[in-house]
Protein backbone atom coordinates (compact mmCIF):
# COMPACT_ATOMS: atom_id res chain seq x y z
CA UNK A 1 0.00 0.00 0.00
CA UNK A 2 1.03 3.41 -0.71
CA UNK A 3 2.14 5.31 2.40
CA UNK A 4 2.30 9.90 1.42
CA UNK A 5 4.33 11.69 3.63
CA UNK A 6 6.44 15.32 4.15
CA UNK A 7 9.35 14.81 2.16
CA UNK A 8 12.67 15.55 4.55
CA UNK A 9 15.95 16.40 3.96
CA UNK A 10 17.12 12.82 4.31
CA UNK A 11 14.73 11.66 1.29
CA UNK A 12 16.28 14.32 -1.38
CA UNK A 13 19.19 11.61 -2.75
CA UNK A 14 16.17 9.60 -3.75
CA UNK A 15 13.75 11.79 -4.33
CA UNK A 16 16.62 13.51 -7.11
CA UNK A 17 17.40 9.45 -8.50
CA UNK A 18 14.09 9.02 -8.80
CA UNK A 19 13.49 12.15 -10.90
CA UNK A 20 15.76 11.61 -13.16
CA UNK A 21 15.05 7.69 -13.79
CA UNK A 22 11.42 8.72 -14.28
CA UNK A 23 12.71 11.14 -16.69
CA UNK A 24 15.22 8.91 -18.22
CA UNK A 25 12.65 5.89 -18.55
CA UNK A 26 8.81 7.19 -18.81
CA UNK A 27 10.02 10.66 -21.32
CA UNK A 28 10.92 8.12 -24.06
CA UNK A 29 7.64 7.59 -25.36
CA UNK A 30 6.92 11.19 -26.67
CA UNK A 31 10.55 12.62 -26.31
CA UNK A 32 13.52 12.49 -28.47
CA UNK A 33 17.02 11.11 -27.26
CA UNK A 34 18.13 14.50 -26.76
CA UNK A 35 15.45 16.13 -25.05
CA UNK A 36 15.42 12.80 -22.78
CA UNK A 37 19.18 13.14 -21.72
CA UNK A 38 18.68 17.09 -21.00
CA UNK A 39 15.59 16.45 -18.62
CA UNK A 40 17.29 13.56 -16.83
CA UNK A 41 20.03 15.38 -16.26
CA UNK A 42 21.58 15.28 -12.99
CA UNK A 43 19.52 16.50 -10.15
CA UNK A 44 20.75 18.34 -6.94
CA UNK A 45 18.99 16.99 -4.24
CA UNK A 46 19.73 20.05 -2.30
CA UNK A 47 17.59 22.32 -4.60
CA UNK A 48 13.99 21.08 -4.00
CA UNK A 49 11.74 22.88 -2.04
CA UNK A 50 11.01 20.39 1.01
CA UNK A 51 11.15 22.64 3.54
CA UNK A 52 10.39 25.92 1.97
CA UNK A 53 7.30 28.17 3.25
CA UNK A 54 4.59 27.66 1.01
CA UNK A 55 5.35 24.52 -0.80
CA UNK A 56 3.49 21.12 0.05
CA UNK A 57 6.20 18.34 -0.54
CA UNK A 58 5.43 14.79 -0.22
CA UNK A 59 6.89 11.74 -0.43
CA UNK A 60 5.47 8.33 -1.77
CA UNK A 61 6.50 4.84 -0.13
CA UNK A 62 6.04 1.17 -1.02
CA UNK A 63 7.44 -0.93 1.32
CA UNK A 64 9.55 1.68 3.07
CA UNK A 65 11.09 2.92 -0.45
CA UNK A 66 10.65 5.89 -1.81
CA UNK A 67 8.40 5.59 -5.27
CA UNK A 68 7.12 9.20 -6.05
CA UNK A 69 7.01 12.44 -4.77
CA UNK A 70 4.92 15.53 -5.23
CA UNK A 71 5.25 19.29 -4.86
CA UNK A 72 2.12 21.84 -5.39
CA UNK A 73 2.65 25.26 -4.89
CA UNK A 74 0.16 26.49 -2.28
CA UNK A 75 -0.48 29.97 -2.72
CA UNK A 76 -0.59 29.50 -6.54
CA UNK A 77 -2.09 26.52 -6.73
CA UNK A 78 0.26 24.81 -9.12
CA UNK A 79 1.03 21.17 -9.04
CA UNK A 80 4.76 21.24 -9.74
CA UNK A 81 5.52 17.63 -9.78
CA UNK A 82 3.85 14.58 -9.51
CA UNK A 83 7.10 11.95 -10.36
CA UNK A 84 6.73 7.76 -10.12
CA UNK A 85 9.93 5.71 -10.70
CA UNK A 86 9.53 3.90 -13.19
CA UNK A 87 9.23 0.65 -11.48
CA UNK A 88 6.29 1.78 -9.61
CA UNK A 89 4.66 3.31 -12.56
CA UNK A 90 0.87 2.12 -13.09
CA UNK A 91 0.23 1.02 -9.47
CA UNK A 92 -1.49 3.90 -8.16
CA UNK A 93 1.27 5.90 -6.97
CA UNK A 94 0.97 9.03 -8.96
CA UNK A 95 -2.89 8.77 -8.48
CA UNK A 96 -2.46 8.52 -4.77
CA UNK A 97 0.45 11.89 -5.26
CA UNK A 98 -1.94 14.28 -7.60
CA UNK A 99 -5.04 13.32 -5.19
CA UNK A 100 -3.04 14.38 -2.49
CA UNK A 101 -1.79 17.46 -3.75
CA UNK A 102 -5.46 18.71 -5.11
CA UNK A 103 -7.06 18.15 -1.65
CA UNK A 104 -4.33 20.16 -0.14
CA UNK A 105 -5.00 23.08 -2.77
CA UNK A 106 -8.87 22.73 -2.06
CA UNK A 107 -8.10 22.48 1.71
CA UNK A 108 -6.26 26.11 1.22
CA UNK A 109 -9.08 27.79 -0.59
CA UNK A 110 -8.61 26.88 -4.51
CA UNK A 111 -11.29 26.33 -6.58
CA UNK A 112 -9.44 24.77 -9.47
CA UNK A 113 -5.22 24.29 -10.06
CA UNK A 114 -2.92 23.89 -12.71
CA UNK A 115 -0.05 22.34 -13.87
CA UNK A 116 2.62 22.28 -16.91
CA UNK A 117 2.45 18.63 -17.77
CA UNK A 118 5.58 16.76 -20.26
CA UNK A 119 3.78 15.10 -23.15
CA UNK A 120 4.33 11.94 -21.79
CA UNK A 121 2.01 12.37 -18.39
CA UNK A 122 -1.01 14.25 -20.41
CA UNK A 123 -2.95 10.86 -20.55
CA UNK A 124 -2.68 10.64 -16.81
CA UNK A 125 -3.75 13.89 -16.12
CA UNK A 126 -6.65 13.68 -18.21
CA UNK A 127 -7.80 10.28 -16.82
CA UNK A 128 -7.97 12.55 -13.55
CA UNK A 129 -10.31 15.13 -14.92
CA UNK A 130 -7.45 17.69 -15.48
CA UNK A 131 -7.96 19.32 -19.39
CA UNK A 132 -5.54 20.52 -22.22
CA UNK A 133 -5.28 25.05 -21.70
CA UNK A 134 -2.61 25.55 -23.82
CA UNK A 135 0.58 23.86 -25.66
CA UNK A 136 4.01 25.81 -25.05
CA UNK A 137 7.98 25.05 -25.18
CA UNK A 138 10.29 24.58 -22.01
CA UNK A 139 13.68 25.05 -22.11
CA UNK A 140 15.56 22.37 -20.17
CA UNK A 141 18.94 21.36 -19.50
CA UNK A 142 21.40 18.68 -18.04
CA UNK A 143 23.86 16.48 -18.87
CA UNK A 144 25.65 18.72 -21.12
CA UNK A 145 22.69 19.51 -23.34
CA UNK A 146 20.25 22.09 -23.76
CA UNK A 147 17.01 21.36 -25.22
CA UNK A 148 13.68 22.67 -25.72
CA UNK A 149 10.56 20.09 -24.29
CA UNK A 150 6.87 20.68 -25.84
CA UNK A 151 4.56 20.59 -22.63
CA UNK A 152 0.45 21.76 -22.15
CA UNK A 153 -0.31 23.74 -19.91
CA UNK A 154 -3.49 21.95 -18.31
CA UNK A 155 -6.16 22.84 -15.44
CA UNK A 156 -8.76 21.19 -13.16
CA UNK A 157 -11.85 22.63 -11.55
CA UNK A 158 -12.92 21.42 -7.89
CA UNK A 159 -16.54 20.86 -8.25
Amino acid sequence: MVTLRPASREDMPAVASLHEASARELGRTHYDEQQVLAWSGRKDPEKYPYDEPGEHFVVAELDGEVVGFGHLAVEDGEVRAVYVSPDAARCGVGSALLAHLEATARDAGHDDCYLWASLNAVAFYRQAGWTVVESDVVETSGNGVTAELPVKLMEKEFA
